[in-house]
Parts: C-alpha cells; sequence; structure tokens
C-alpha cells in the first residue's frame, strides 16, 4: 500500500539526512520509532522512503500501512500477509480462506493475527502512516501488537494525542522541524536547475527567490514545492515574476520611530515642569500644545498606515 497526503513529492529527502539516520539507528536496535511533524513537513514522504529504497532493517517481512484504517481491514490486510507468509492457514487454498475470513468478527480476527504472530519465527515490521487517527477500539489490539518480541513498529503522527499516553510509550519519538534556510535553498537551486527553468539576472534574483520562497513556505516543505511547481508551469523567473507573484521588494519599508517618540515625549514634559517651576505660563502652554500635537499626530500615522 502508498502512502497518500503528507508528502512532497520530489523525492528528495534534502534537510531531512539527520532524521532519517536517526529513525535507521532507532530501528536497528528494535526501537518502536514516532515520527512527529506538522502537516506537510513530509511525514509520510519519509515513511514511504524507508519502505521503498532499500531500507536495512532488522526484519523478514515488511508491511506498510498508509493509514491504520478502520479496524477490520487493518487486521485483514495483517492476515493477507501473514497468509503470503506462511504463517497461517498453511495448505489452506486461498478462495477457501477468505470465504472463512468473511465470517469473522473483528475480535476473532483479532485472535487470529495476534496468535499468528506469537508463533511465526519471523520479524515483522509494520510501517504505519497517521497512528493518531486510530479508533479507540484499534488502540488495545495495536498495544498487544507492540508488545509481541517479533513485532516492530515505525509509525508517523501530527501529535501525541494524551488519551493514547498509554500507546506512546512503546515509542521513541523522532521529530520532524521546518527545513532550515539553507535546506530550503537547496531545494530550490536543485529544482531550478533540474528543470531548467531560466532565470533573468541569475545572479541577484536566484537569491531574491530563495529568500521568497522561504519566507512564504516557512520551511514547510509541502508549501516550498507547491511554490515551486507554479513557477515550473509559468517557465521562468524575472524581477516582474517576483514583484507580481510573490511579491518581492513590494513590502513598505517599516522605520522604527519609537526611540524619537519617547525622546520627544521626555523633552515635552521636562519643559512643562521647566515651566511651572520658573512660573514661565508661555513655556508651560506651547509644552502642552506640543503634547497635544504629539499625540495627534501619532494617531494619525496609525490611521494612515491602515
Amino acid at each position: 500500500m502508498q502512502p497518500t497526503g503528507d508528502e512532497t513529492g520530489d523525492g528528495t529527502l534534502l534537510g531531512r539526512e539527520e532524521v532519517l539516520t536517526e529513525v535507521e539507528r532507532l530501528t536497528a536496535k528494535g526501537a518502536n520509532t514516532l515520527i512527529l511533524g506538522f502537516e506537510g513537513y513530509g511525514k509520510s514522504h519519509l515513511l514511504r522512503h524507508l519502505s521503498l529504497d532499500g531500507f536495512a532493517h532488522p526484519c523478514d517481512v515488511l508491511i506498510h500501512f498508509s493509514t491504520p484504517g478502520p479496524a477490520k481491514d487493518f487486521l485483514l490486510n495483517l492476515v493477507e500477509e501473514l497468509h503470503r507468509q506462511g504463517d497461517l492457514a498453511e495448505g489452506v487454498e486461498v478462495e477457501e480462506f477468505e470465504k472463512a475470513l468473511g465470517k469473522l468478527k473483528v475480535r476473532e480476527l483479532f485472535k487470529l493475527v495476534r496468535d499468528a504472530l506469537a508463533r511465526s519465527r519471523k520479524r515483522y515490521l509494520l510501517l504505519i502512516d497517521d497512528i493518531d487517527q486510530i479508533t479507540p477500539m484499534q488502540k488495545p489490539m495495536l498495544q498487544e501488537l507492540l508488545e509481541l518480541r517479533n513485532v516492530q513498529v515505525i509509525a508517523t503522527a501530527k501529535t501525541e494525542k494524551p488519551r493514547y499516553a498509554s500507546l506512546w510509550h512503546h515509542f521513541f519519538p523522532v521529530e520532524l522541524r521546518p527545513l532550515s534556510r539553507e535546506a530550503s535553498d537547496r531545494l530550490v537551486e536543485e529544482f531550478i536547475s533540474g528543470r531548467g527553468i531560466p532565470v533573468a539576472d541569475e545572479k541577484k534574483n536566484l537569491e531574491v527567490l530563495k529568500e521568497r520562497l522561504y519566507r512564504l513556505s516557512r520551511g514547510n516543505p509541502r508549501d516550498l514545492f507547491a511554490l515551486l511547481r507554479r513557477i515550473e508551469v509559468q517557465g521562468y523567473v524575472d524581477r516582474e515574476y517576483l514583484q507580481k507573484e510573490l511579491g518581492a521588494g513590494l513590502e513598505e519599508p517599516i522605520i522604527d520611530m519609537t526611540w524619537f517618540i519617547v525622546a520627544t515625549a521626555a523633552i515635552i514634559m521636562a519643559a512643562r515642569y521647566l515651566g511651572l517651576g520658573l512660573h514661565d505660563r508661555g513655556l508651560y502652554i506651547l509644552a502642552g500644545i506640543s503634547y497635544a500635537a504629539m499625540i495627534l499626530v501619532r494617531w494619525l500615522s496609525y490611521r494612515w498606515r491602515k
């Protein structure tokens, strides 16, 4: 089964090398691993890489679930693989076996799976995407499977749901974070060069492009590749495209006037107190008018910005 959803879709693991190394290290030691990350961070993409790209894992059988799915479907998939491996109903015709399975209830199916796995001498590695979507019925079943000596799980989740705390105790968490600026820039460069997309005034505009894409995607691989695909459809990058489509150079510069306002207010207040101390009515009135003018200008500046 192929994972769906949370993928970058480009086949690259740039910026994820450390996470991949850590997952492989934990798996080699027999640990159950939970890959955590927000939507679009590449959890499913990483899991697919482990499934398809020659992942050296200490197991005999690897089963990949795109999602846990309904409890019965999840168990039927396990039963099917166990039967294929000869660990279940050996010697029984496939059609006869499938007919018998259809009559079993979820609890009976689970007992069949658990007992078959417990008897098997093979090591099973289960890759489960979006394990945080399991139902309350599936939670105790999965927990029992995790307690078997020859079953190991690598799973992905957006978050560790508190109500499943006892399940998370079986896992070592590995967190996926937003791409670093360096990794994002490398992905942009490889995408642009790999697809031969021309960039006008390349030395200058490519740097602007990388900065804008990182800011707009916030390091989220899925968002980054969505923006890159739009550029691929456009077919080129120039200054006009950067301005119209990515907003480059359109931000109004912000000047921090805090220090000026504070200093002006302090001088006006000092002038007022000085006027009071010297009994100089003119200075006192002038300071009061200046203070009122400053408040008015400050209010108008906020109105203009809106």
